[in-house]
């Protein structure tokens, strides 16, 4: 960095943090404080000796950049008065509002009171313990918006210098937003989790009758055996919403003729919930492992293992030793294997949304990973079960059958894999691909050729006209 002095009014926790971390990296603090005889920097903090503090006027005039470690509420009534000072000068705006206002921001405000300086907001989104200790309690990403560009690029070379990764927002109209993101308590998991929950709810309403009040199974079989089916059945429930906005999607894209038209709103957020989708299957499919794990034995799963029956003679008086070898039968083997292949690609898909993971990935890598292996794992997430019910299905009445819980769990993520089998085959996939490759329908463009009729042609090069294929 060019920049090798800060300044920072205020001697505040994040103010000292942020010290420390100048200081570490081979920067020159010098601390600004309305009453700077009070303030012994070092005897709370002994690696911060070298930082001078001093008035904040005389502070200001070491260095062109100047962060601003004082509260939001105190920042204009601080400044104001040594406003001359700070002609010039790059000031930082690091605050976050106790309570959002629908006025002006605190950088919004700097730009207008102090126009001879340019005002870069960020590392609002950092914790002062994360800066101090250099353990990340969330994202150790710096968020910076500014009207100035070389501003921008000097906070963000700081930033650089100790170790932080830098995302331009863009200019100070963006500062709402960046104030928006600690106080973000879900952070895009609200809606996710409510769907979640209501998926759980609804299997647990209908395990709950189905086992204790039709069937009327033992209370006490409720904890481990009753949710061990409710977990399976959400986890293949939420496997499947994760992957059918996709294929709607792709419907609707096909419908428009063109990638370019908004989704629905309903059906975009849909799509971007579907991570956090696909991690609540794979827990609850972590859960749903567990407790069978806990359980499986052929008191619970008598229809997985081969029947052994002892008969004892009439009229016996000596000991008799019965050796009982109760192994899995097909049923059983081939479902424990295919639940288990299922859950093991998922669990790879859920190491793959990492962060840490996922700045590694190119695009195939991750469409590789997320879309055919997901699919894959839904398949044998839908054979799992397909295994437990197939066998038995024609053995009672269908009306019984079909009110099984396995049965009923397995009808979404069915029509979830028939859609997207639908949608590879060439009289759709060709037509989808070409749209997401920037083709539209009806449009007459040198690039794609001349499409007339709902028909795409393109011209051969002697000027005639050929058909490719009708979408």
């Amino acid at each position: 960095s060019s920049v090798r002095a800060v300044v920072i009014l205020g001697t505040g926790d994040f103010s000292r943090a942020l010290s420390t971390r100048l200081v570490a990296n081979g920067y020159r603090v010098t601390m600004g404080s309305r009453r700077p005889e009070r303030r012994n920097i070092s005897a709370r903090s002994p690696h911060l000796s070298g930082v001078r503090v001093l008035g904040q006027e005389d502070a200001v005039a070491e260095s062109e950049v100047v962060f601003l470690g004082i509260p939001s509420t105190s920042v204009m009534e601080t400044l104001l008065p040594i406003k001359a000072s700070l002609r010039g000068k790059v000031l930082v705006d690091v605050s976050n509002p106790e309570v959002m206002t629908k006025g002006a921001t605190v950088a919004e405000l700097l730009r207008e009171n102090f126009p001879e300086c340019d005002v870069v907001k960020g590392f609002n989104t950092l914790s002062a313990y994360s800066l101090e200790s250099g353990q990340s309690l969330g994202s150790m990403v710096v968020h910076l918006a500014s009207d100035s560009s070389q501003a921008t690029e000097k906070v963000a070379a700081v930033a650089r210098d100790i170790g932080l990764q830098c995302v331009v927002r863009g200019g100070l109209n963006t500062t709402r937003a960046l104030e928006d993101l600690p106080r973000e308590a879900w952070g895009g998991w609200g809606v996710p989790l409510l769907v979640s929950f209501a998926v759980w709810l609804l299997w647990t309403i209908y395990g709950t009758w189905r086992y204790h009040i039709h069937k009327t199974h033992a209370a006490e079989r409720w904890p481990v055996n009753t949710n061990n089916k409710i977990a399976g059945c959400a986890a293949i429930t939420l496997l499947a919403l994760c992957y059918l906005p996709g294929s709607i999607a792709a419907i609707v894209q096909l419908k428009n003729g063109s990638k370019h038209q908004a989704f629905p709103r309903c059906l975009d957020r849909w799509l971007k919930m579907r991570k956090q989708l696909g991690l609540m299957a794979l827990a609850s499919a972590s859960l749903h492992c567990v407790l069978s794990l806990a359980h499986i034995s052929p008191a619970y799963f008598k229809k997985w293992y081969d029947v052994r029956t002892i008969s004892i003679p009439a009229n016996q008086t000596s000991d008799m030793t019965f050796p009982i070898d109760s192994r899995m039968n097909w049923i059983g083997e081939v479902t424990v294997y295919l639940g288990s292949i299922a859950l093991l690609l998922l669990c790879s898909q859920g190491v793959a949304s990492l962060p840490s993971v996922t700045e590694r990935l190119n695009w195939r890598r991750w469409w590789l990973l997320q879309s055919v292996v997901g699919h894959i794992g839904l398949l044998f997430a839908v054979t799992h079960v397909a295994a437990k019910v197939l066998p038995f299905i024609f053995s009672r009445p269908f009306s019984t059958s079909v009110q099984g819980m396995s049965f009923l769990s397995n009808l979404l993520p069915s029509f979830t894999l028939l859609l997207r089998i639908c949608l590879l085959l060439p009289c759709l996939g060709i037509p989808l691909r070409k749209i997401r490759n920037g083709w539209e329908r009806g449009v007459d463009d040198e690039e794609q050729g001349v499409v007339l009729d709902g028909v795409a042609k393109e011209e051969d090069e002697d000027g005639a006209v050929c058909r490719m294929e009708e979408i």
